[in-house]
Formats: C-alpha cells, structure tokens, sequence
C-alpha cells in the first residue's frame, strides 16, 4: 500500500496499491515520472502525475528461492542510470535488471 501526502496542508491525498504488509523501499526515476515500490514477492510500479498522483499500477513479480518468496529490502539505481537493483532477504543480492526491458518482456533478464 502507498500512501500519498501533502505535507503543506497535511491532507492524505491517495492510497493505492495493493497489500497490508510494509514496503522495503520507494525509489522515483530521475525525472520524478515513475514510482518504484518494493513490496514482499516483488516491485510495484506507479506513474506519478502532476501533484504527485500515482496511476497504472504494474506488479513485477521478482524469482523467490527454494519456493519461498523474495522479499525487496531496498531500491537504488545502477551507476549505468538505467538498471534498478533490489537486495532480498532471501536472496541478497536479489536482483539487477532494466525496468524498461521488464515492463516488455514481462521477465527478469
């Protein structure tokens, strides 16, 4: 669940997503136009709209290990600008792949 603020006025703006446990991380793009949620068994995505809005929810499913499910602690950008790393508690380090290929191959390469 990502909750959304407005801290001027200290009004709750949005809740969305999905799932009642807590998230491992929130990282924006560099041009603060995609919200990446880490969140147990994978990474949600958001598009942020003007006033910080977020819409069009995808669900990244990440590989568990041994039949258990990853669990994302944690989200930062590769030095290259363009792969999104992930660290998981089950499988540190978990992950590193380019959420542009993902969102079209619907795979982790």
């Amino acid at each position: 669940m990502v909750s959304v603020f407005d801290l001027v006025n200290h009004k709750l703006l949005q809740q969305t997503g999905t799932g009642g446990k807590g998230n491992g991380g929130v990282l924006y793009t560099p041009n603060g136009k995609t919200l990446w949620v880490a969140q147990p068994g994978g990474l949600a995505r958001f598009d942020v709209a003007a006033g910080g809005i977020l819409s069009n929810q995808l669900v990244v499913t990440l590989p568990g290990v041994s039949g258990r499910a990853p669990v994302p602690a944690g989200l930062a950008w590769a030095a290259n600008g363009t792969d999104l790393l992930s660290l998981s508690v089950l499988t540190t380090p978990s992950a590193s792949w380019t959420p542009r290929r993902t969102l079209l191959s619907g795979r982790l390469r």
